[in-house]
């Protein structure tokens, strides 16, 4: 299947075009991704293994997430990836768009949902996904020094932010449980 992945600029403005999946942006274009991160009433990461038949990446830990579509929102990218990959449906009543990220050539809005999802209710994609589980953010940081996680620039900025981030979430947790 052809997949058109959305454009935007720098500072995360759709360009209004597609590129074709696998191609290279032109200067000054970045493909859109929607990166998707859990935290239960822990505090712990729900992160996820790729597979290993994945051509980026494979066996690596990731957080949930992928390129946007064109003609689709990053929002509806986020809860499309999250869908697909883990069938599990992001509650933006519990979360949200926390920053963006500009990659090598990659723009990424990261998101930040703070829901307890049972692994009973997971439905990992095989042709994406082999394993997924929870983290402390020590074990995600040892996950990253390691080299087992997807390089992602941001990754120890988030980590540093999820206590603030989290900061009066144990009510909303609590009615997820």
């Amino acid at each position: 299947m052809t997949e058109w992945l959305a454009l935007c600029d720098r500072e995360g403005r759709p360009l209004g075009r597609g590129l074709l999946r696998g191609e290279m942006p032109p200067p000054g274009a970045y493909w859109r991704v929607s990166d998707a991160w859990f935290v239960d009433c822990a505090g712990r990461l729900l992160l996820q293994r790729r597979a290993l038949g994945k051509k980026a990446h494979p066996g690596l830990w990731a957080c949930t997430g992928g390129g946007v579509l064109h003609g689709e929102s990053p929002e509806e990218g986020c809860v499309r990836e999250c869908r697909e990959e883990l069938g599990v449906t992001p509650d933006f009543r519990r979360g949200g768009l926390v920053m963006g990220y500009v990659g090598e050539h990659a723009y990424h809005d990261v998101y930040l949902f703070h829901q307890s999802i049972p692994d009973s209710a997971l439905r990992l994609q095989p042709e994406e996904v082999m394993d997924a589980r929870w983290f402390t953010p020590e074990e995600a940081r040892e996950l990253t020094r390691a080299g087992a996680f997807v390089p992602l620039g941001y990754v120890e900025q988030l980590l540093l932010m999820l206590p603030v981030l989290s900061a009066g979430k144990d009510d909303e947790h609590a009615e997820n449980l």
